[in-house]
């Protein structure tokens, strides 16, 4: 009787097991069947695999690339080794405020983005989302005027947006109405409801953008490099361009990049230097609303899943494999490809737009200029928004908060 108890409390026990186990099985495994309906995922993971086959293919002994190799043995290219050298100190600052551009100035994705998925491989698939752009994102900084903290980069747009403010807004001369370069002025701007951008976007549209030539450009670049080069198939520069433009979008600097999804409270746009003699408020958007849905919002900015980490390593593995292994004249288009796509980007960073947040255009609603006296000038902003005022002379001039202060208990008193 007892070994047969023994096997009843057993089966008993194992059972009660399963059962308690069962529901989490059936959950992850509809889960993980759910994650694979999807063909966002399911597309470029096929994509990934496949630049994966075509690159063993390519590589084999007796693969399309073996004729075009010299002395029957891989070589790296001198300019690929340049190119590798110079991408992490260059091409990675300056792809960071490139990835802050608006809505219709996408960077341009292709060829060119292979120095800016060499230079971030390494902190993508380590799976850091830690931005590589300090808070004062390249001598300009935003404060919360809520909390008083600074804003990093990783939720704003800071220096693309003050650099498009200031090229809009820019500063009358010093002379002009008798006012000296050392007056504070502050500008005031809000969102404007109309600027929604349209989910159709019209060829017209389309053909305004800003790198649509530089694109046109890449391919005919391309496809020159086809024609008189049969290193590379049309497949598998295809494929290649796709697996850049899959990875980049969830490359850390790219993500962190994004602009501000909500403005749920108003901010200040500054240089880095103290004292600042320019200030941009940003207020919120009305009845404190989320922005208006923008393309930048399908991205989640703060993980990194397997299938980014798949796509990283697979499309810049494929395409830097085909590097060391086709001729020095179809290197030296491929660089060429690459440069053009390069410094299409680095034109959209540097020519100003549209200042927008989060998809969202800011129109001016006031500036408010006390001429030399800075506290003036800050209690006028305090007055018509309480509290923007004291955050601003605590986080820009601390050197005067005693007057402030001072002048704040006479008027009391």
């Amino acid at each position: 009787m007892l070994p047969t108890d023994l096997e009843k409390g057993n089966d008993a026990m194992t059972s009660i097991k399963h059962n308690t186990t069962s529901p989490r099985i059936t959950n992850s495994v509809s889960q993980h069947s759910r994650l694979l309906t999807y063909p966002s995922i399911i597309f470029p993971l096929v994509i990934a695999y496949a630049s994966l086959f075509l690159t063993n293919y390519y590589l084999s002994p007796f693969g399309p690339g073996y004729q075009y190799r010299e002395d029957n043995s891989g070589r790296m290219s001198s300019l690929v080794v340049v190119l590798m050298m110079l991408c992490p100190e260059v091409i990675q600052n300056v792809f960071a405020v490139t990835a802050a551009s608006g809505t219709n100035e996408w960077p341009c994705f292709g060829f060119g983005w292979l120095a800016y998925s060499a230079a971030l491989l390494i902190p993508a698939v380590s799976g850091s989302v830690r931005s590589p752009v300090r808070e004062g994102e390249f001598g300009v900084k935003a404060v919360d005027l809520k909390t008083g903290r600074g804003i990093r980069n990783g939720e704003f747009g800071v220096y693309k947006l003050h650099w498009d403010l200031e090229s809009k807004h820019a500063r009358k001369t010093d002379n002009d109405g008798g006012r000296e370069g050392d007056s504070l002025v502050i500008r005031i701007l809000e969102p404007i409801a109309t600027s929604q951008p349209s989910p159709h976007r019209s060829l017209g549209s389309v053909l305004q953008n800003r790198n649509t030539a530089t694109v046109l450009v890449q391919f005919c670049l391309a496809g020159l490099y086809c024609y008189y080069y049969n290193d590379l198939s049309i497949l598998q520069l295809l494929s290649t361009s796709i697996l850049l433009l899959e990875a980049t979008a969830n490359l850390p600097v790219q993500s962190c990049q994004k602009p501000l999804k909500t403005t749920n409270s108003a901010c200040a746009l500054m240089r880095d230097e103290s004292p600042p003699a320019r200030i941009f408020i940003i207020l919120p958007s009305h009845s404190g609303k989320p922005a208006p849905h923008t393309p930048h919002d399908n991205y989640n900015t703060h993980s990194m899943t397997v299938s980014a980490t798949i796509l990283i390593a697979g499309g810049f593995l494929f395409q830097a494999m085909l590097c060391t292994q086709i001729s020095d004249g179809a290197a030296t288009v491929m660089v060429m490809i690459m440069f053009v796509g390069t410094v299409s980007n680095v034109a959209i960073a540097g020519l100003s737009g549209e200042p927008k947040v989060g998809g969202v255009k800011v129109e001016s609603v006031g500036v408010v200029d006390g001429g030399k006296d800075t506290v003036q000038t800050l209690r006028e902003v305090e007055g018509r928004y309480e509290g923007f005022g004291k955050v601003l002379i605590r986080e820009c001039f601390p050197d005067k908060l005693g007057e402030w202060e001072g002048r704040k208990e006479k008027v009391v008193g």
